[in-house]
């Protein structure tokens, strides 16, 4: 064999793995479909889509992709979702685990793996003087309403300067407050200065991205990490696996591919899930998965609303995309759903004339910038953001993308009917927050379009106790494959009901503790 482990994919499961298998001496490549990324300037909007269907043409760090009334957003890069998510890293609440997965798998038994995540991401709370408007006003919602022992900060994978002072009535400060210093895995990162723009970049490179711990302590024990390559099979071969791939290159796709004594599928619940389908039913070359490849996904019911309100200077725009949360899971569920409510946040640097807040500026341009930037715009708004648990009951199938005719493409059977219950606590929740803090919310859309956007898709390849339930047991070992292994958060069987990054890279801990190269 060439290598030891190859893992396909690099984000909260990838990432993971590669760094603890390296550690152990391992022979890791890692493959990634899209770029190593420059975060120290925000993304171009060039460069924001990741087409799977044209992707020497379109590979920015961004895929959105549209399931009729479901629609899904992933990270493509080195990095994998920790390029856009809201550095938010929260331990599963210990009901998440009540049913649907496996015995061996509880919150207890994660307890160490978590512990584990947190030290690697070094994730902590906000400093209580860089507090923004948006988190008091969750917090005022919070006890208006009964519900103060729910609210909490969040942890965040975000360096902080402890030392700074930041009232977010004002503008960011300049970036002579940043702190540049190399972290504990040697690479050079700065502290956070309230930019909001986590889930677009971040000029100061205060975001703790996998790039900069995990895959960097993967790179320091010398794993090599591929980008622009394209898995497109696995098949077993002699005393491994072969990968296949494609090499994304100026002048087009390349073919290629490598051995490795075994191999860890990290692509994402979509990827991964696409992968498998296509091994099992195009390729054939995983002919023995079994019938549970693309079932039980879940969306984990993301949802926003957007409140006015007109008496309170919100600024989301500012600080970072969330910094807390009022939950509602056991004993305290809300309608019947276990739901998660949080402050959202709005990228300054979407909104024209927004460019090079917090950057100085004078003249024209500034009083421009002023009177139609996204502090000018979004002052009022306030963006109650939630998670929730929909029912696993998705499936993903491959079609002919012509019902008869075309190549098969990847298709989601979604009934808005499995996020009706939490969707009905969310909207209840945000109505009622909103106007206990003095708010106006809109009518949801929801009743009328039935629609979602996710970034926390989960399930489609879930861990089980056998064969007839899941795809993978709960080491993350495939079922009719020995040596095959997913890491992601395909494997998760059903909804969490907040933010699943942590949860994802926890069972990544445990699934790479048990693999011997």
């Amino acid at each position: 064999m060439t290598y030891d482990a190859i893992v396909v994919g690099s984000g909260f499961g990838g990432a993971v793995v590669a760094c603890r298998l390296a550690e152990k001496g391992c022979k890791v490549l890692v493959f990634e479909r899209g770029r190593h990324w420059n975060i120290d300037k925000n993304f171009h909007p060039d460069d924001w889509f990741f087409d799977h269907n044209d992707p020497v043409e379109h590979n920015g760090w961004f895929d959105f992709r549209v399931f009729g009334r479901m629609s899904t957003v992933a990270g493509a890069g080195v990095g994998g979702g920790s390029l856009h998510y809201a550095n938010t890293s929260i331990d599963a609440p210990k009901d998440a685990f009540d049913a649907g997965w496996p015995h061996a798998i509880n919150h207890r038994e994660l307890a160490p793996y978590y512990n584990r995540v947190k030290d690697m991401l070094s994730s902590a709370p906000i400093p209580a003087r860089q507090e923004p408007e948006k988190l008091k006003l969750l917090r005022n919602a919070a006890m208006a309403l009964g519900y103060e022992q729910r609210f909490a900060k969040v942890d965040l994978a975000i360096t902080f300067n402890e030392q700074l002072d930041y009232d977010s009535r004002q503008p960011p400060p300049s970036p002579d407050a940043v702190v540049f210093k190399k972290n504990v895995h040697g690479v050079d990162q700065g502290s956070c200065i309230h930019l909001g723009e986590c889930v677009l970049g971040c000029r100061v490179r205060a975001r703790n991205m996998l790039d900069y711990n995990y895959l960097a302590e993967a790179r320091n024990n010398k794993a090599e990490i591929r980008p622009l390559h394209l898995v497109r099979s696995i098949r077993p071969a002699t005393a491994g696996y072969a990968v296949e791939y494609e090499e994304i290159t100026e002048t087009g796709l390349k073919a290629g591919s490598e051995h490795a004594k075994l191999v860890v599928v990290s692509a994402g619940s979509i990827g991964t899930t696409e992968l498998l389908l296509r091994c099992r039913d195009e390729h054939k070359s995983l002919p023995g998965l079994g019938p549970m490849v693309g079932k039980h996904w879940c969306s984990n019911t993301n949802y926003l609303t957007l409140a006015d309100h007109a008496n309170f200077d919100v600024y989301p725009t500012r600080g970072p995309s969330i910094t807390g949360a009022v939950e509602f899971f056991g004993d305290q569920a809300h309608l019947g759903a276990g739901v998660n409510i949080e402050d959202g946040g709005i990228p300054p640097t979407i909104v024209p004339f927004s460019g090079g807040r917090g950057f100085g500026g004078s003249g024209l341009l500034a009083e421009l910038h002023k009177t139609l930037g996204a502090d000018g715009l979004f002052r009022h708004k306030m963006p109650w953001f939630s998670q929730g648990r929909d029912e696993s009951t998705g499936e993903f199938s491959l079609r002919k993308q012509w019902v008869l005719f075309g190549k098969r493409v990847l298709h989601l059977s979604w009934d808005p009917a499995a996020a009706d219950k939490p969707m009905k606590a969310i909207i209840d929740l945000h109505e009622r927050m909103a106007k206990a803090t003095g708010g106006d919310p809109p009518p949801s859309l929801w009743p009328l379009l039935r629609a979602l956007v996710t970034p926390h898709p989960l399930g489609g390849c879930v861990m089980a106790d056998d064969p007839a339930q899941g795809v993978v047991n709960h080491r993350g070992e495939v079922f009719a494959y020995p040596g095959l292994y997913i890491a992601d958060g395909s494997i998760i069987p059903r909804a969490i009901g907040l933010n699943p990054s942590k949860t994802i890279a926890a069972l990544a801990e445990r699934i790479a503790e048990g693999i011997k190269c």
